[in-house]
């Protein structure tokens, strides 16, 4: 199979990894006393999202195993891009973003939900949460 021909089946697979089990947001947690006098982590603000996060992960797609650096870039305006990088190959994809109460919700170009996923931030660090899986982001630029 030539590597054009599977550049769509390779985008859809990624995002609906990365949209059911990630998302990249920057910036620190900060605590706030709760009722009983401990501190519990803050929600993030809507602002520690904007930047670019990056992660590396390998896929067997049946032509072997294949090392991909995915970088996500989140704007202050609620516009995104995701890009993929395997070796000489490179693909990227628009959507829009908007976060509420530590949950990252994405959209296509459409307005359609793609996905939600639950989110926490530890200095450059972000952990995100969905369908059952944990991935951790760091903060690129």
């Amino acid at each position: 199979m030539q590597l054009r021909a599977i550049k769509p089946f390779v985008s859809v697979l990624l995002i609906l990894l990365i949209l059911s089990g990630c998302a990249f947001i920057s910036g620190e947690t900060q605590t706030q006393p709760a009722s009983s006098g401990a501190t519990t982590p803050a929600t993030p603000s809507v602002s520690s999202l904007v930047g670019t996060w990056h992660f590396n992960m390998e896929m067997d797609i049946g032509m072997g195993l294949i090392n991909y650096d995915i970088f996500q870039t989140y704007n202050l305006d609620g516009t995104a891009r995701t890009t993929y990088m395997a070796g000489d190959w490179q693909t990227s994809i628009d959507f829009s973003w908007s976060a509420s109460n530590g949950v990252l919700t994405t959209t296509d170009e459409a307005g359609n939900v793609v996905g939600s996923v639950t989110y926490s931030i530890t200095g450059n660090t972000l952990t995100v949460h969905g369908d059952g899986s944990t991935i951790v982001l760091q903060r690129y630029r």
